[in-house]
């Protein structure tokens, strides 16, 4: 605008038609310049709004995802201490029963499960081992119908019982 200011008053100073209409060419140049630049500025402006208006509808959005999170950890929360209080009752069961076995066994038992991580104990099915499905000899099933006798796996380790 000061640029402009200034041709308009050299254009008051030349005589000479061909400067003066140079100096509105000039003119025109300048403001089609400054035409862009508030266009520019005005689309700037349009998309800073639409930021806004999208930075809030996305807080809200935040907001109720936020509630709802909140809402499930509570419930996380409330389930986790009853299933640390049922698994409290079952340690306590398992001492109970532990102590009722005899410490040999259940030393093996207790090694066999740490070695093994999912099960100690396989079920003696149709002469197969029932955690490995490997053919067990038949006086591997014999000796697993016992109750008075420890029988184990040859091929996973696993103690066997022969069920009802």
């Amino acid at each position: 605008r000061q640029q402009i200011q200034k041709y308009r008053e050299q254009q008051l100073q030349i005589k000479s038609n061909d400067g003066y209409k140079a100096l509105e060419k000039e003119v025109a140049t300048a403001q089609s310049g400054i035409r862009k630049l508030e266009d520019q500025e005005l689309e700037a402006m349009e998309a800073v709004e639409e930021a806004r208006t999208a930075a809030a509808v996305r807080r809200d959005s935040l907001a109720k995802e936020q509630v709802r999170v909140d809402e499930e950890i509570k419930a996380f929360l409330v389930r986790s201490g009853g299933l640390e209080s049922q698994l409290n009752l079952k340690m306590e069961e398992r001492k109970k029963l532990a102590s009722e076995i005899e410490p040999v066994w259940l030393a093996r038992y207790e090694r066999i499960f740490a070695k093994q991580k999912d099960a100690a104990i396989a079920l003696v099915e149709h002469g197969t081992c029932g955690s490995c499905h490997m053919k067990l000899s038949p006086s591997q099933v014999v000796e697993s119908r016992k109750s008075d006798t420890l029988t184990l796996c040859d091929f996973c380790g696993r103690m066997l019982y022969l069920g009802p």
